[in-house]
Parts: structure tokens; C-alpha cells; sequence
């Protein structure tokens, strides 16, 4: 899998980065998942993910640019049990 991501969200208004303003996030996520289901509403989902080109980006409350911040890449994971119903 690739991901492509982009969010953004309202910082606090007490915010150590950026008082009441907004924090960008851009990233790109690699990775592989693996599902193993042994029971008709029971799976195991696992996945290993390497996050890269991963950069914050914080803007003041009338969304003027202020600090970038490129970010070191990072691995990660998952490992989750679901039950459907």
C-alpha cells in the first residue's frame, strides 16, 4: 500500500506551537498489512509502515504562513483484533 496524506487541524488555544492557529500535516506512508481471519466475524490485522517526506507546517489563526518542520522518517505498526457484527 501507498498512502498519501494531508490533514489539518485547529491548535488549542493555549498551544505551545501556535496559540489558537493550525497545524498542516503532509505525508507519505509505505507499507504491507496482513489480515488472517479464523472465524467468520473474527480477524487478526497486522501491518509494518515506513513513513516518509513527512512535513508539519503551523500557521497563525488568520492562517498566515509562520514555521516549517520536515520531519525524520519513522517505521511503524500495527496489530489489531476485530470483531464484526
Amino acid at each position: 500500500m501507498i498512502e498519501f496524506n494531508q490533514y489539518t487541524y485547529r491548535l488549542a488555544d493555549d498551544s505551545n506551537v501556535e496559540s489558537g492557529g493550525y497545524l498542516k500535516v503532509d505525508d507519505m506512508i509505505s507499507g504491507l498489512q496482513l489480515d488472517y481471519s479464523p472465524a467468520k466475524h473474527l480477524s487478526l490485522e497486522a501491518s509494518l509502515s515506513y513513513t516518509i517526506n513527512r512535513t508539519f507546517t503551523s500557521y497563525d489563526h488568520d492562517g498566515g504562513h509562520e514555521h516549517e518542520y520536515d520531519m525524520d522518517n519513522a517505521w511503524g505498526g500495527m496489530l489489531r483484533l476485530v470483531y464484526r457484527f
